[in-house]
C-alpha cells in the first residue's frame, strides 16, 4: 500500500477544499475533517502507486507540501528495537543490559518523535445465577421459588502509553522507548518516584545527547490517528488500537525531516 500525506497545506478556502475533495474522491466535509485534525494528514491510501503519485503531483502543483510513502517501509512498533533498560554511554544509548552490544550512536539519531499509543478493549461476559422469585414461590410453591437468570455484562478497559520513536540517519531499524515497558535504574540519582516522570527525564536526556536529532511532538495533539480494529468470535470482545496509525504517521514525520536534510531513514 502507498500513502499520500499532506505535510504543509496551501491556503484552504472553500474552493481549494472542493478541489482536494475531487482529487481524493471524497466530499468537501470529509476532506476538511482530514486536513483539520493535525499534520501530517493521511489523505489517501491505495495499492495503485500511479494513482497516489498523480494525486500528490496535483497537490504540489497547487502549492501544497505532500509526500508519498511506501507502506512497505513502515516498521511496526513490535518490529522496532525496544529500549527496555536505557543506559547512557559516552557514545550511544544502550537498549538493555542483557544485550550489551546493541548500542544506538547518538549521532545516528535523525528524529525523536513523541507520541501516545491508545487502546481500548471491550468484552462481553454472560453470568448465570439463581435468584429468589416471589411470584414463582406464590404460584408454584417454595420448591420452585428459585429462578435461573442470565445477564450480559460489558466491560471496557482503556490504556494510554507514552512512547518515543528514535529514527536513524543510517536507515537502520528504528528504536522505540515506551513508558510502561522500561526499567529506569539507568537514571541513577535522577530516578523519580513515578513512571511518567522517569519517562520525561529519559526523553530530556536523549534530547541533550542526540544533539543533531530533531525533536517533534506534534503527534501528541493529532486528532485524526487511524485506528486498527480487531474483534473476537461472536463479538465477545472488541479491541481498537492507535499504535499502527501512530507508527505510520511517525514514519511520515521522519520522512519529512529526512527529506529536508537529504538523509535516508527507516
Amino acid at each position: 500500500m502507498f500513502v499520500l500525506a499532506l505535510t504543509r497545506p496551501a491556503p484552504l478556502d472553500d474552493a481549494e477544499v472542493g478541489r482536494l475533495a475531487q482529487d481524493l474522491g471524497s466530499t468537501p466535509y470529509e476532506t476538511r475533517m482530514l486536513v483539520s485534525g493535525g499534520l501530517p494528514a493521511i489523505l489517501l491510501t491505495a495499492a495503485d502507486v500511479a494513482r497516489v503519485t498523480a494525486v500528490g503531483d496535483r497537490l504540489r502543483a497547487r502549492g501544497h507540501a505532500a509526500m508519498v510513502l511506501d507502506g512497505a517501509l513502515v516498521t511496526s512498533s513490535e518490529e522496532m528495537v525496544a529500549v527496555r533498560r536505557p543506559s547512557f554511554g559516552p557514545g550511544g544509548l544502550g537498549a538493555d543490559e542483557a544485550r550489551p552490544n546493541e548500542i544506538l550512536p547518538y549521532d545516528d539519531v535523525l528524529a525523536l518523535v513523541r507520541a501516545v499509543h491508545k487502546s481500548s478493549t471491550r468484552t462481553k461476559e454472560k453470568t448465570t445465577e439463581l435468584k429468589f422469585n416471589p411470584g414463582r414461590a406464590m404460584a408454584l410453591g417454595p420448591m420452585f421459588a428459585m429462578q435461573r437468570t442470565t445477564t450480559e455484562v460489558s466491560k471496557a478497559v482503556e490504556q494510554r502509553e507514552n512512547v518515543l520513536y528514535l529514527f536513524r540517519r543510517s536507515g537502520e531499524r528504528p528504536w522505540i522507548f515506551a513508558e510502561n515497558g522500561a526499567v529506569y535504574t539507568g537514571l541513577g540519582q535522577d530516578l523519580a518516584p513515578t513512571r511518567m516522570a522517569n519517562f520525561q527525564r529519559v526523553v530530556a536526556r536523549l534530547r541533550e545527547l542526540c544533539r543533531h536529532a530533531q525533536f517533534d511532538d506534534r503527534l501528541l495533539a493529532h486528532k485524526r490517528i487511524p485506528e486498527h480494529l480487531a474483534s473476537g468470535p461472536n463479538g465477545r470482545w472488541l479491541e481498537t488500537s492507535s499504535s499502527p496509525g501512530v507508527d505510520l504517521i511517525a514514519h511520515v514525520v521522519a520522512a519529512w525531516i529526512a527529506q529536508a536534510q537529504s538523509t535516508p531513514y527507516r
